[in-house]
């Protein structure tokens, strides 16, 4: 969706001037238009939705995951867990896990939740802000 603006390539995070004609773009290093139309872009992101989940049920496992959403620095994962999988939570208690923390790949650089803003809406789910680890606003 964010792709879907018409702004150049190295602008999708910081909007800052919409364009409407094509461009040198500095992320690709040749002559670059934006878009203007999803159609395209939207039947080859399903297409290939759909064969990355054909390919992931072809190798799934019978293990437990779970995405958490959280600080790293503050959330309790046994609990979350427990929340969400009990039975899960007790095995993480017990035998302890084997997890994968991630952050987003240009702290300070791109303010995550405002490039997201239409997926907050679009779903109901609340802004955090403030949780933010290195935000571009600091």
């Amino acid at each position: 969706m964010r792709s879907y603006r018409a702004t150049t390539h190295a602008d999708l995070g910081t909007l800052k001037e919409p364009t409407n004609r094509t461009y040198y773009c500095k992320k690709h290093g040749k002559i670059c238009k934006p878009l203007f139309s999803i159609a395209g872009w939207w039947k080859r992101y399903v297409k290939d939705t759909v064969k990355r989940i054909s390919e992931f049920n072809k190798i799934r496992t019978d293990t437990f995951q779970k995405c958490l959403a959280g600080d790293s620095r503050t959330i309790n994962i046994e609990r979350e867990i427990k929340k969400k999988l009990f039975a899960f939570g007790t095995l993480i208690e017990k035998n302890k896990i084997d997890g994968i923390f991630s952050s987003p790949p240009y702290v300070g650089l791109i303010n995550y939740h405002e490039q997201h803003a239409y997926a907050y809406e679009l779903f109901g789910v609340e802004r955090k802000d403030f949780t933010e680890i290195g935000p571009l606003y600091k």
